[in-house]
């Protein structure tokens, strides 16, 4: 069974922390998180611009999002800006 192309009532469960690849992982599975009930971690602090960027792509779908406690400082960041929120929390179910 070819599951990114299916429909189920189970609940999948993604972590996503692919080195600054989530966005593209997240537009390319744009039919599969829509047709399902989706609970997901997404690391948001590889681009300078992911937490806001993610934000809008996973509510534009649907999802309803919260973010992590506190702050990271990725190691060697020099563009503003410098703290960044870490993972988003999201699902698009009750």
């Amino acid at each position: 069974q070819d599951v990114l192309h299916s429909r189920s009532e189970d609940v999948y469960f993604l972590k996503l922390d692919v080195e600054g690849a989530e966005r593209e992982i997240l537009e390319a599975s744009r039919d599969f998180l829509m047709a399902n009930k989706i609970k997901m971690s997404c690391c948001t602090y590889h681009r300078q611009d992911d937490c806001r960027y993610l934000s809008q792509l996973l509510k534009s779908m649907g999802f309803e999002i919260e973010y992590s406690d506190g702050w990271m400082l990725p190691y060697g960041s020099r563009t503003f800006p410098f703290f960044r929120k870490g993972v988003i929390y999201a699902k698009n179910f009750n």
